[in-house]
């Protein structure tokens, strides 16, 4: 019995050796390459946030670096005109 092990899609008892189960088909095991293609995929996918997120940040320090104003008031302000002296 203890050759045995149970499938997870039908749940019958399936031989630890078999890569497929004979009742449903549903693969039992998952190949060595194919666990690797999962790893580089999950790596180059990381790797591809962590870049496209570097980018979006450095345009955007970059970007308010070459905006900013050197005038002395706020852009949004209206300049006041001094009041004219009454006679």
């Amino acid at each position: 019995m203890d050759q045995l092990t149970i499938c997870k899609t039908c749940s019958k008892e399936v031989a630890k050796s078999a890569s497929t189960c004979p009742h449903c088909g549903a693969k039992l095991k998952m190949s060595v390459f194919q666990k690797v293609l999962i790893v580089i995929g999950v790596f180059f996918a990381i790797n591809l946030i962590l870049i496209l997120l570097n980018l979006v940040v450095s345009t955007r320090y970059f970007s308010n670096k070459s905006t900013s104003t050197t005038t002395s008031e706020p852009a949004n302000e209206i300049p006041r005109v001094p009041a004219q002296p009454s006679k």
